[in-house]
Parts: C-alpha cells; sequence; structure tokens
C-alpha cells in the first residue's frame, strides 16, 4: 500500500501541513507517531474520519477491523441482533455510505441511528 504523502515529504512539519492527511490526525495519531519514533507512519482517527465522506476507507478499514477482531460479524448477522450508533451529526453521504457498508458488505441485519445531543441542566 502506497502512502498518500508525495515522496518531498518526509519530516513532521510537512505531516502536519499536508491537507490530505491533517484534518484526520489528532493530538493522539501525532503523539503514537513520535512515540514510535516513525516519521513516515501516517495514523489516521476513524472518529474525525467520519466527518469527510472521501476518507471513508479509513472509517470501513476500523469497522472491518472491530467486527473481525471481536467476532462480531456473525452476531450481527443474526435476525434477532441490531447494531446501534450513536452520533453527533453525520452527514447524509457518510450516513448512506455507513448503511450500504452494514448492509452490502457486511451484510448486518439491523441497524439504528440514534442521534447524540448533549444537554445542560444548568
Amino acid at each position: 500500500m502506497q502512502s498518500v504523502r508525495p515522496p518531498y515529504m518526509s519530516g513532521e512539519e510537512e505531516f502536519n501541513a499536508y491537507n490530505a492527511v491533517s484534518p484526520l490526525a489528532n493530538g493522539y495519531c501525532h503523539d503514537t507517531a513520535a512515540i514510535l519514533g516513525s516519521s513516515n507512519l501516517d495514523l489516521l482517527s476513524p472518529l474525525l474520519a467520519l466527518g469527510h465522506e472521501d476518507a471513508f476507507p479509513v472509517v470501513r478499514a476500523f469497522f472491518t477491523h472491530l467486527f473481525k477482531e471481536y467476532r462480531m460479524v456473525g452476531d450481527l448477522q443474526r435476525p434477532n441482533c441490531s447494531l446501534v450508533l450513536t452520533h453527533a451529526g453525520l452527514s447524509a453521504a457518510v450516513k448512506e455510505a455507513l448503511l450500504r457498508f452494514f448492509f452490502e458488505d457486511m451484510k448486518i441485519a439491523r441497524c439504528v441511528f440514534k442521534l447524540f445531543t448533549v444537554v445542560s441542566l444548568y
């Protein structure tokens, strides 16, 4: 798999300035790359990738990893199981891509989207 970084970019400063990767990397990603001591490692946040329609392959890889790592695929394909996702406002295009991935690729039985809201009690 080739890196999305152009060959002339090699340092941390260029990584932070690169438009295609920078919006998908948070402080945790940068800290992990610094701890591992790798300047050519692109760590991306699946949560941040949910906000970008063209970054859906990152989200797909993350969910595929979770479902296979925790052996959830068989359970989610049973008719009496539902996948419940809470979100704080996904775009319609990302929701459509998620539903297509869940139903067509993973073949899950049911999926529920719940809007997550924060209520202030003061």
